[in-house]
């Protein structure tokens, strides 16, 4: 019998099938799929259990501004103002607003909605950040991205809606990175021959990243340190390539510049610092931000606002000794290698726009916030567990078990500590008490105050009020308050004084009028009612303005003033039935020739 008879017989001694091949070939490939499939899920469920006691929280600060009172959400209008129109919107990220307007269609002003989406797109980043870090070789990639994921400090910027800006631009930001370094493939020397379609979807990614937030133009400066850090040296192909990423973030930053200062307001003494002061703030916040990465306690809303001086030597210890660390890590490249380098140069440069060089309208009250460094965080993030990774491969096994449960520990208390900060985000209200338990300051007092007032909860009210006039006696929104406050507790001779000390102070103000007014009525001096009136309509026409002066022009016998201001009221605000009904009451009495009824109560003030 022949060889291959034998063979033919005996399949044991043939030699592995195709199939057989096949499936070897592919196990290293599926073995793959399984760990990165195992890893994000991983990265999803201590994600969501990190932030699944957020779901159940309300809208908080600026969400008003944002979602629940945005009319552009509200139809395609709307959706054309928000791309067309800067100004129609609290900041021009269209892309965000644009996202809200989509949800606002799909479950209208139900949070959950909101924070299920900024949880997602979040989780989504930090599943993008592992295997980005992963991609360039970083050790412990993995543990950044979970890091990441369910650091305290992105507490801020998950759970608080309004910050969809970063959520959403870190996604972009994370996407348009991973499109070039596949168009121009951090390896040892260039690519022969580059992907244009790479950069292309690079460049469009980039685009929609600066048009959800503009913190983002600080990209191709990353990608360029990406690459110097990869490489014998920098090719000028890539700063050519750069080269236009940078100049559309550069404009763009540009404009966010120009709206912050013309249309959020970012303007006035609060901003008024030297060059030197501006250096010992950003020197100071670079040191805030590392220390509330590795020990994120206490975390605030609103951190107190540092008093800056630069007549005192001793504040330039903090620009000079982060300078001195920047300088530190580059000089000893040669011996600990560029990561660390690059590490803390995409720390400092993302931050650069929230330093304090850019005026940013929330720096009016404090120089530093969690959300600044949602992305800026990455960098320290991932130098750490490069470096608990590398001592963990050179250790023996039991220290490899020490380091791993540490490790572990750390992760667990970094998810408890963003857990236990879900009361802190459940309403407007736990929001600015939890910021007055370490912050006694005038925008918590001022803001819980108004809120307790629309809750009519006013004697509280009054008390936050009063704490504003105890911090700044010359605030006219704190004496106004105050005055409301006593009015609504009824005591209009007491509230008059603090109302009149507002108007002193901001006589441009109609809301501030028209509450001074409504106390001179209260109080029967009706001359003094009309005239304040009057001023709040020529300042600012509403119809409440209006209704109010008809108010008080028909207690006055002035029938005919009093129904063309009603005339005016209805005109501005159809849908109000009461000022409707008086004015075809004056109207008939009018006709009828009888005395207008001159007992219609004075309309509470507001705030």
């Amino acid at each position: 019998m022949s060889n291959a008879d034998k063979s033919k017989k005996n399949p044991t001694r043939q030699g592995p099938s195709k199939r057989a091949v096949a499936e070897s070939c592919a196990s290293p490939a599926s073995a793959e799929r399984r760990r990165v499939l195992l890893g994000a899920a991983v990265i999803v469920v201590v994600g969501i259990l990190a932030y699944l006691p957020f779901m159940e929280n309300q809208f908080i600060w600026d969400d008003d501004f944002y979602v629940t009172d945005n009319h552009t959400l509200k139809d395609l209008a709307g959706l054309r103002s928000i791309w067309l129109d800067p100004k129609s919107t609290p900041q021009y990220y269209p892309l965000v607003h644009t996202t809200f307007w989509v949800e606002y269609h799909l479950w209208e002003l139900d949070p959950r909605g909101y924070h299920a989406v900024n949880i997602m797109l979040h989780l989504a980043s930090s599943i993008l950040l592992w295997r980005l870090l992963a991609s360039l070789g970083v050790p412990g990639a993995w543990l950044a991205g979970v890091i990441f994921a369910v650091h305290p400090v992105q507490v801020e910027s998950v759970a608080w809606i309004t910050e969809r800006k970063n959520v959403l631009s870190g996604l972009f930001y994370l996407l348009a990175a991973g499109a070039y370094l596949r168009f121009s493939p951090p390896t040892p020397e260039p690519p022969a021959r580059r992907r244009w379609g790479y950069y292309a979807l690079s460049f469009g990614l980039l685009l929609a990243a600066l048009l959800s937030k503009t913190v983002t133009c600080t990209l191709p400066a990353a990608l360029l340190l990406v690459l110097w850090w990869k490489r014998r040296k920098l090719d000028w192909r890539d700063v050519a390539a750069l080269a236009p990423m940078m100049l559309i973030g550069a404009a763009m930053g540009l404009f966010t510049a120009y709206i912050e200062k013309t249309h959020v307001g970012a303007t006035g003494t609060e901003w008024q610092l030297s060059v030197g002061e501006r250096f010992i703030v950003a020197g100071r916040a670079l040191w805030f931000y590392v220390g509330k990465l590795l020990a994120p306690y206490p975390l605030v809303f609103i951190y107190p606002r540092w008093a800056i001086n630069g007549a005192i030597w001793w504040q330039y210890v903090f620009p000079v000794s982060a300078a001195a660390a920047i300088v530190a890590v580059l000089v000893l490249r040669k011996r600990i290698g560029k990561g660390p380098a690059v590490a803390v140069l995409f720390f400092a440069g993302t931050l650069l726009p929230a330093l304090g060089f850019i005026n940013v309208y929330p720096m009016r009250y404090s120089y530093v916030a969690d959300h600044f460094q949602y992305l800026a965080c990455i960098g320290m993030i991932a130098l750490f567990a490069a470096i608990v990774w590398t001592l963990r491969a050179a250790a023996s096994p039991r220290g490899r078990w020490i380091i791993s449960s540490l490790v572990s520990l750390a992760v667990a208390t970094l998810m408890l500590v963003t857990m236990l900060r879900a009361p802190a985000y459940r309403d407007v209200i736990a929001l600015w008490e939890d910021v007055l338990k370490t912050n006694d300051c005038i925008i918590a007092h001022g803001n819980l105050a108004g809120e307790l007032f629309k809750q009519r909860q006013v004697e509280r009210a009054y008390e936050h009020y009063a704490a504003v006039l105890r911090l700044s006696p010359a605030e006219a929104p704190g004496q106004n308050g105050v005055g409301s406050a006593l009015f609504q507790m009824h005591k209009p001779e007491q509230a008059l004084p603090y109302l009149r000390e507002a108007v002193r102070l901001k006589p441009d103000n109609a809301g501030y009028r028209l509450n001074l007014g409504t106390a001179y009525q209260q109080l029967n001096r009706l001359e003094e009612a009309a005239e304040q009136y009057s001023t709040a309509i020529q300042l600012k026409p509403t119809a409440e303005a209006y209704f109010k002066y008809a108010n008080i022009l028909t207690r006055m016998r002035k029938l005919d003033a009093a129904i063309a201001a009603l005339e005016k009221s209805v005109q501005m605000d159809p849908s109000d039935p009461t000022a409707a009904g008086i004015l075809r009451q004056l109207k008939q009495a009018r006709a009828s020739g009888a005395a207008p009824d001159s007992t219609t109560p004075a309309p509470p003030p507001g705030q």
